[in-house]
């Protein structure tokens, strides 16, 4: 099993839910985020770039693309997490 490493980035509001984002995570990665990097909101399961502010805009479909096979699985499980949760 992999250890995710966290990292603290500049807080900024999701585009699309206006959660505030202020960590990020990764299974594979021993480095922070970096501008054009993708994230994926914790609350809405929205894929995001980081501009070079470190500022974060909706992932155009090529990027999400980019991102590899894992990516819509990813998505499914945030989504179910909050069903489940909002099931509870």
């Amino acid at each position: 099993m992999n250890k995710w490493t966290d990292f603290r980035v500049p807080a900024h509001n999701c585009p699309v839910c206006n959660h505030i984002l202020d960590a990020a995570s990764h299974p594979e990665h021993d480095k922070p985020p970096a501008p054009e990097d993708a994230t994926i909101c914790i609350k809405c399961a929205t894929v995001l770039i980081y501009n070079a502010d470190m500022s974060l805009r909706v992932a155009q479909q090529n990027e999400i693309d980019m991102c590899g096979p894992g990516m819509p699985e990813i998505i499914r499980a945030i989504k179910e997490i909050h069903k489940t949760k909002e099931a509870s």
